[in-house]
């Protein structure tokens, strides 16, 4: 939640000792943002949903904090995890559900993301 990112920004950037940013759908400086993590002037960035869908980030792995939270469904945690090992040659390939517990959609989207990762393999070894 919008309320919770300035918290987590700055307990990843002590703890770590790294560079990143928060930025919500309401942030003005959201695109100026994205675009250093883009650049690689940042290291990571603590986001609501708003780069569930539209934004693609090279060789990035992705921690959704609460992925049990009743606001994700399925579809939106298989588009967060889309986010994952997008570049032709990434080293990034992991995502993580930190959850209390395990629900049915983060079960249904593991299920659905293995599918299709399996089906993407199979297509590939008929190339």
């Amino acid at each position: 939640e919008v309320k919770h990112l300035e918290l987590i920004t700055n307990l990843i950037k002590e703890e770590f000792n790294i560079q990143g940013e928060s930025v919500w759908s309401g942030d003005a400086q959201r695109i100026d943002k994205v675009t250093k993590m883009r650049n690689n002037q940042i290291q990571f960035l603590v986001t609501t949903t708003i780069l569930e869908r539209g934004v693609t980030l090279k060789d990035i792995n992705v921690i959704i904090l609460g992925a049990d939270h009743y606001l994700f469904n399925e579809n939106n945690l298989v588009q967060i995890a889309g986010r994952v090992d997008r570049g032709q040659n990434s080293l990034a390939k992991n995502i993580f559900a930190i959850v209390e517990q395990q629900n049915s959609s983060l079960k249904k989207a593991i299920k659905q993301i293995n599918f299709m990762n399996q089906k993407a393999l199979e297509i590939a070894g008929n190339s």
